[in-house]
């Protein structure tokens, strides 16, 4: 990222006004990088990025044709689904205004593209992205274009089996689209951070457009082993689940983590999302945490570890 000085004409919207701006600045020597040009009410305004801001203006004024500059951010963004709108994002969040946007692409596997933004105030927003552009952002983004791709690649498949399954029996129709179906496990237990486990989950689904179940795992019918307290709490988040329709399962069973797997492979889940105590890691049993075991009995299925956040 980097604050840059775009050059600005603002002329009437006539055939060669480009042509002659576009020849004052090669004659001068100056490269032209980056260019934007809009019209409104019979008047065009163009915006540049040049090799050579000052000597820009020169040429431009010498050859009697209005011009002016406007100070802008040049970004390298990841040439992929998504990246302009968390930039624009983050902008709305610090409430800065986009006066003008333009973008550079590239052809496929060329690498980044450049965005110029001009906007009210450069050095605000120069500062609302300066950690932007991590890694742990970049990675976010990514995983954002891939899902996007895979769902995109998945409408395709569902059309072309919707075509197929005509000749087919819809017993087998129905199936076929069942296997392959996304279907969301979220794991709750008694803990405050249940909830937010439960939105997590519901969100996700959402996105994925997933079949969504929440499951308690009890050593015993009604809950017997918790407390009055507990109880509550569990089916507090119990009834929230169903208020976000969300099915509810209390399933009982000693060995949490086999309960849990064997649940998850009857009713075809793709996905087990649980959550995680930042300071313990889950309950201690021969064998290693319930997490651990899960992971290890589930590998045909996706584990998602969310972990409670500290206060």
């Amino acid at each position: 990222m980097a604050k840059i000085t775009q050059v600005t004409v603002t002329a009437q919207s006539r055939p060669g006004v480009l042509a002659k701006v576009a020849r004052t600045l090669a004659d001068a020597g100056v490269n032209i990088t980056a260019i934007c040009a809009a019209e409104s009410t019979g008047r065009g305004k163009l915006r540049m990025v040049v090799s050579d801001p000052g000597r820009a203006k020169q040429a431009l004024t010498d050859a009697k044709i209005r011009c002016g500059e406007e100070p802008a951010l040049l970004l390298s963004v990841e040439d992929r689904p998504g990246s302009l709108a968390t930039l624009a994002a983050r902008l709305a969040a610090a409430k800065i205004n986009i006066k003008c946007v333009y973008a550079t692409t590239v052809i496929a596997g060329g690498g980044p593209c450049h965005v110029v933004v001009a906007v009210a105030n450069a050095d605000k927003a120069e500062k609302a992205l300066e950690n932007f552009f991590t890694e742990q952002n970049l990675c976010a983004l990514r995983e954002v274009a891939m899902r996007h791709v895979a769902h995109e690649i998945e409408e395709k498949l569902l059309v072309e089996e919707a075509h197929k399954s005509a000749t087919e029996s819809p017993a087998h129709a129905d199936h076929e689209a069942a296997l392959r179906k996304e279907r969301l496990l979220i794991c709750i237990d008694e803990r405050p951070s249940a909830a937010m486990l439960i939105r997590r989950g519901r969100r996700v689904a959402d996105y994925l457009r997933a079949d969504c179940i929440a499951v308690y795992v009890s050593p015993d019918a009604g809950l017997a082993h918790l407390s009055q307290d507990e109880r509550d709490a569990v089916e507090k988040h119990l009834g929230f689940a169903r208020n976000l329709r969300i099915d509810t399962n209390v399933i009982e069973g000693r060995d949490v983590a086999a309960t849990l797997v064997q649940f998850a492979r009857a009713h075809q889940a793709t996905q087990i999302l649980m959550g995680r105590s930042a300071s313990n890691g889950g309950k201690r049993r021969r064998g290693g945490s319930t997490l651990q075991r899960v992971v290890r009995l589930a590998q045909d299925i996706e584990i998602t570890i969310v972990a409670e956040r500290r206060r």
